[in-house]
């Protein structure tokens, strides 16, 4: 079943989502703006981006890759991992939430490690 994938407020549907160029099963739909804001309604095999601005999953997803950007996920998720930004999944996570630089926030279990150099962990 595929999910709604909003990018930059473009509607695309799709089951999983590559970013170097914006990729949605295979078909290359990288918009010409240097920002780039992605919201997902449904759920996501996986997830892999090099820099967002933001990322809002509304629903359940594999492992999560985010290079850079702030990263929100109101289902369960694997692994989560962003270079620089701010993980806030209110679900668990089932592998490790990792960040340099920003703050960790999981409002379920958390499976693995949560590791942050530069902000604060907070684990309900």
């Amino acid at each position: 079943m595929n999910s709604v994938i909003i990018i930059n407020g473009v509607r695309y549907e799709g089951s999983s989502l590559s970013v170097l160029q914006i990729m949605i099963d295979g078909k290359d739909v990288t918009p010409k703006e240097q920002s780039v804001s992605i919201s997902v309604e449904g759920n996501l095999k996986s997830l892999k981006i090099d820099r967002c601005d933001h990322i809002s999953i509304k629903g359940d997803i594999g492992p999560v890759d985010c290079g850079r950007g702030n990263v929100e996920v109101t289902g369960n998720t694997g692994s989560i991992e962003t270079a620089r930004g701010d993980i806030v999944v209110k679900g668990d996570v089932t592998g490790d939430a990792t960040t340099s630089r920003g703050d960790i926030a999981v409002g379920g279990n958390l499976g693995g490690n949560a590791k942050t150099s530069r902000g604060n962990v907070t684990v309900r």
